[in-house]
């Protein structure tokens, strides 16, 4: 039903959004940590760089003191960026370590001394991130050890910056790569909404067909089932004779079964499991056993070879010839006249025409005149039969009056 489909439709994108919002979930965050990889490095970097800028600047006398003059001289170490701190091993200093190098923008408060303690005790290179002090800040520090001329360590430089420095644009960055990823799996469920209202779409359209069959189904069998009631009524009740009354019903039961094999054809025509098995066969002698079967139709044929399923073929011929038959008698007697040319079979009466009910579309499905003993499935069979065969069918008024089907088939 409609709302078993709309149902499938929004699980299906449902489905479709959290796929996507898994991926681009993951993509999110994929570039948010290689983006805080690269800005870490290059905050690393930049901390290296201006450590040993100082480290370079800073002298050690014959006494293991440092020697701060060069440092304290050089307004390019002691204003730029990152700042540098000068740190010397001093046992009377509660800690053992005092500063004793200070840039002009000094940070109270952040516990540098602690990024200087590391270098000393474990004689190595630190790169620190450290909580802020007043200002409560972030901030990003790296140590370089200073050496006596005999490699004891004496001191050490701590190079450091806010790290908002370079984290400031990564939070931006995180912010709009979510906020992207958001408006994208809002786009998604909206795009597999649509995808699958398309691929939904033949299924809807074979829901409506069958729906439409069955309706058409039941309202054509209940002519046929009442008129076999009623005959059987009758001869129950002894109103007729029991022959004339099975005869009847062997009539109304043959024309039911009929449309029955024709609702079953189209059937398999929707579910796309009628094909043609291609063969090489004699159109002529096609159509001259299909109109044995008939006393008024008279057969004009050439030799004809044609490639073709020689079933399906047959019922198409049949149902041109039974249609003119039908529809085309000039009162009691029907002159149906069926010629066969290279890859042509034309099919010709002198009765009243085209009705003008069906003259639109006379091959579309359920498509007959009010007064037709028939089901209008017969022309739609035939036109699937020419289409899949590579031809196709013609209907037409004929001159003089009458109509005039063509059925044309690719040449051999």
């Amino acid at each position: 039903t409609d709302r078993h489909l709309r149902r499938a439709r929004i699980r299906l994108a449902l489905a479709y959004a959290a796929v996507m919002a898994v991926v681009l979930v993951g993509m999110a965050l994929f570039v948010v940590a290689l983006d805080l990889r690269l800005r870490h490095a290059e905050a690393d970097a930049a901390l290296l760089e201006a450590a040993q800028r100082a480290a370079a600047v800073v002298g050690v006398d014959d006494d293991g003191e440092l020697d701060l003059s060069a440092f304290l001289a050089d307004e390019a170490v002691r204003g730029g960026w990152p700042q540098a701190w000068v740190f010397a091993v001093d046992p009377d200093f509660v800690d053992g370590i005092r500063t004793v190098g200070r840039p002009y923008e000094d940070w109270y408060g952040v516990p540098l001394v602690d990024v200087a303690l590391g270098v000393v005790d474990d004689d190595a290179t630190w790169t620190w991130e450290l909580p802020g002090g007043e200002e409560e800040l972030v901030v990003l520090a790296r140590g370089l050890p200073i050496r006596a001329s005999d490699g004891e360590v004496v001191g050490a430089v701590v190079a450091a910056a806010d790290a908002a420095d370079w984290l400031g644009p990564h939070t931006t960055l995180r912010t709009a790569v979510f906020l992207v990823a958001a408006a994208l799996v809002g786009a998604s469920a909206a795009a597999g909404y649509l995808l699958a209202g398309r691929a939904l779409r033949p299924a809807a359209t074979a829901l409506a067909q069958q729906e439409r069959l069955i309706a058409d189904a039941a309202h054509e069998l209940r002519t046929p089932m009442a008129r076999i009631l009623a005959v059987a009524e009758g001869g129950l009740a002894g109103d007729e004779p029991a022959e004339p009354a099975l005869g009847r019903v062997a009539r109304v039961a043959k024309e039911a079964g009929t449309f029955v094999d024709d609702l079953l054809v189209l059937a398999r025509i929707d579910a796309g499991r009628e094909t043609p098995a291609m063969e090489r066969l004699r159109l002529d002698l096609l159509v001259e056993a299909v109109a044995d079967a008939y006393d008024e139709v008279t057969v004009e044929a050439v030799e004809t070879v044609v490639e073709g399923d020689p079933r399906l073929l047959r019922r198409a011929v049949d149902n041109l010839v039974s249609n003119a038959v039908v529809h085309g008698r000039d009162g009691d007697r029907a002159d149906v006249t069926v010629t066969v040319y290279p890859s042509r079979v034309v099919v010709a009466d002198r009765g009243p025409g085209l009705d003008p009910t069906v003259a639109e579309n006379p091959f579309g499905r359920f498509r007959k005149r009010p007064t037709s003993p028939g089901h209008g499935l017969g022309l739609a069979i035939v036109r699937w039969i020419a289409e899949a065969h590579g031809g196709s069918v013609t209907l037409e008024a004929r001159e003089g009056g009458g109509t005039v089907a063509r059925l044309d088939l690719p040449s051999s």
